[in-house]
């Protein structure tokens, strides 16, 4: 008689065990990536006018242009400070980044960006799709393209200077959408 109320006890705990030890489902465990990611490192130069500034295993490219800075990828979140103190050792004041080009709205490509726009004010281009995934929650959505969308395909070093000149004369093989807020 006195082992049944243990009995019960016990019988109570076991579906608390049991459930305890189901997985976490991987979408609501914490993002976490490879240390190298954020592990800084010094601007390391890949070829003329192009540098790269971001992590030890995320690129971050910096080019540097006559009229005036252009940054390839943001990293993660964390990598906003990062990027600007790169920026200053490659002789770029935060005024001078003129264009963010995002390859993509992953978090290890664009999770600084929304920062660099606020401490640089450069104008951010990205394609239609990633422009979708990064619009502002808070702003109602656009009911007219952002600034413009371009669709002749150019490549290479004419996009890179083609930021700069009026709109109609360049275009990328998808669509653009440029100066998210």
């Amino acid at each position: 008689m006195r082992l049944l109320p243990l009995a019960l006890a016990f019988a109570t705990c076991l579906p608390l065990a049991a459930h305890a030890a189901e997985p976490v489902l991987p979408q609501l465990k914490a993002y976490t990536v490879d240390p190298s990611w954020l592990q800084p490192i010094a601007p390391l130069q890949i070829a003329d006018h192009t540098w790269q500034i971001g992590t030890a295993n995320l690129t971050s490219l910096l080019v540097q242009t006559p009229q005036g800075a252009v940054l390839l990828d943001g990293g993660m979140p964390q990598m906003a400070d990062h990027l600007l103190h790169n920026l200053q050792l490659r002789g770029v004041a935060p005024a001078d980044l003129r264009v963010i080009l995002l390859s993509h709205a992953h978090a290890d490509h664009a999770g600084s960006v929304a920062e660099l726009k606020r401490r640089t004010g450069a104008r951010i281009v990205v394609n239609a799709e990633s422009a979708v995934l990064l619009w502002p929650a808070e702003r109602p959505a656009p009911t007219a393209p952002v600034t413009r969308i371009v669709r002749k395909p150019v490549a290479g070093p004419a996009l890179v200077a083609a930021l700069f000149d009026e709109p109609s004369t360049y275009s990328i093989t998808r669509p653009l959408v440029s100066d998210m807020a």
